[in-house]
């Protein structure tokens, strides 16, 4: 199975997105912040955003308008919710 990062063991793909693609993974190395430490091989979710990907998508698809999705706005308003207190409805995370 490949590993990212040499970190997490990719079990299986769960979705293709936009961007890049989201797998179920083990954490080889155990999770230790924000959440308490836990043992090796810890089962975490990976979202790989491509950023060749995302440009060729923003290149191709010439904006009418509409805004599409765009990973690294979504990864700092998470940040500003997360450093507030967080939000129930946005998932954590402790590597990126």
């Amino acid at each position: 199975m490949p590993v990212i990062h040499d970190r997490y063991r990719v079990i299986r793909e769960l979705s293709s997105t936009l961007y890049g693609w989201v797998f179920a993974c083990k954490d080889m190395q155990g999770r230790t912040q924000p959440a308490p430490p836990s043992a090796a091989n810890a089962p975490v979710v990976i979202k790989q955003v491509s950023l060749e990907r995302m440009a060729a998508f923003m290149r191709d698809h010439p904006q009418d308008g509409h805004t599409p999705d765009n990973p690294i706005v979504e990864k700092e308003v998470g940040d500003i919710v997360r450093a507030a207190g967080g939000h129930p409805n946005l998932v954590q995370y402790t590597d990126s």
